[in-house]
């Protein structure tokens, strides 16, 4: 028997049972599911107990007990998953519920049955505020102006909305049914704000042809996501105080990346400590802070500059 709350559960049903068969208060049981353990392997198993009082004495005293067992294993096992899975998809379900409700996702969907969906899509409030669109007087939004919301000017917003681009045409072409956590950049039709979307897709239904007949998703806006991640990486490379490169960069530079043709100028700043006693160290701060925009106005852009101590660059 497997000594945990489940193996003893199961064998204290099975010992009451036995004890009722041995007085004769009932003539059999079945069907009574107890966790073993394996003495050699320790590996768990699921056993299905079946007995039976095939002869008695005078007394009515059983005295010979017959009964089978039935591995149940695998069965138990895929049950208890799929249990798992239930009980995890109904949370999933539920925590969707909850953010579209919450007000934190950008629900859409398309469909050609009952709009053309070429040309207009339904969009939830949250999707319309967050990127200033408008909605007409059915509530649709103008495909053509989602898509100017796409910012392309920067090398990075042009790669993410090729990138959509893809996955879309792929659904279109059917050779794909669904997309997920594809980042793009947007601008804000009113506001001029940058946000970063995370978009998810998938294909409902298509028409004998394979054309899309419907298709939703959600995005999420991912934009303090985005910024902190960006942060914590600056940080990492960077001095906090100059936005120079800092001692870990650039011992890392010269190890790996510095070229075999270069030169190294080290400037200390003599009088920091004087400064720092004399006036305090928000002034001091000031003076590295100066020292830092010098070098990095003076020295060309392919120069590496790093702040590797207190008062040395």
């Amino acid at each position: 028997f497997y000594d945990d709350d489940e193996g003893l559960d199961g064998r204290a049903i099975l010992r009451s049972k036995y004890d009722l068969l041995m007085v004769n208060k009932i003539g059999s049981f079945e069907a009574i599911l107890v966790k073993h353990k394996n003495l050699k392997t320790g590996a768990e198993l699921y056993l299905e107990h079946y007995a039976l009082v095939q002869e008695e004495n005078d007394e009515g005293v059983p005295t010979v007990v017959g009964g089978y067992i039935r591995d149940l294993t695998e069965q138990v096992l895929i049950e208890k998953e799929n249990k798992e899975l239930n009980i995890a998809n109904e949370r999933l379900r539920k925590a969707d519920l909850l953010a579209i409700k919450s007000g934190q996702v950008m629900v859409w969907y398309q469909d050609n049955d009952e709009f053309d969906g070429s040309m207009k899509f339904f969009g939830n409030d949250v999707y319309v505020d967050k990127l200033g669109l408008d909605m007409d007087e059915d509530g649709l939004i103008s495909l053509s102006d989602f898509r100017k919301s796409y910012y392309r000017l920067s090398d990075e917003g042009y790669k993410l909305a090729t990138e959509l681009r893809e996955k879309d045409l792929a659904l279109a072409a059917n050779e794909l049914e669904s997309y997920e956590k594809i980042r793009t950049i947007h601008k804000n039709h009113v506001t001029g704000d940058l946000i970063h979307l995370e978009h998810y897709c998938e294909v409902e239904s298509r028409y004998e042809d394979g054309y899309i007949k419907s298709m939703g998703g959600f995005m999420i806006d991912v934009t303090d996501t985005v910024m902190n991640q960006r942060k914590i990486e600056f940080l990492a490379k960077r001095d906090a105080l100059t936005g120079l490169y800092n001692r870990n960069y650039f011992e890392n530079y010269v190890q790996n990346d510095i070229k075999e043709s270069y030169s190294l100028l080290i400037f200390d700043l003599d009088g920091l400590k004087l400064i720092n006693d004399s006036f305090g160290h928000l002034e001091g701060d000031k003076v590295i802070q100066f020292a830092a925009t010098l070098l990095t106005e003076f020295y060309e852009e392919d120069s590496m500059i790093s702040r590797i101590g207190v008062a040395s660059l």
